[in-house]
């Protein structure tokens, strides 16, 4: 029964070496088109983009009014609507930059995984060739 068992071994562990490879260019190939793509979109709406278009519009006018009336009456009153719409766009556009960050992300995790898949994969093929 042993002797059945030894010849099953090596096929296995040829397959085994083939799928890690093939798996791992696959995972590279994938790494290329859809990070980008669809995840992009998926994390950045356009009712987002539009709230944060009103955020910026609003930053700017209340910097520019808070500028061009100085010392009045209504100075600190604008100061602070100014350091809430400051505070309004930064959590937007925190969220904008992980939007973008994101895919980025995914990318570099599917290139490494299919990295080691592809060199595990070439590592066995490598032993199973030599004779090891």
């Amino acid at each position: 029964m042993a002797d059945n068992e030894q010849p099953k071994q090596p096929a296995r562990q040829s397959s085994f070496a083939a799928m890690l490879l093939a798996g791992g260019i696959l995972l590279l190939a994938v790494s290329f088109f859809w990070p980008g793509q669809s995840a992009s979109r998926a994390a950045w709406s356009p009712e987002k983009a539009k709230a944060y278009q009103a955020a910026s519009v609003k930053l700017h006018s209340l910097s520019q009014e808070t500028i061009t009336t100085p010392g009045s009456s209504n100075d600190k009153a604008n100061r602070e609507k100014l350091a809430q719409a400051e505070a309004e766009y930064k959590a937007i556009r925190s969220q904008l930059d992980s939007a973008i960050d994101r895919p980025k992300y995914i990318t570099y995790a599917l290139r490494i995984l299919g990295s080691l898949f592809a060199i595990a994969g070439l590592t066995l093929i490598y032993r199973r060739s030599n004779g090891s």
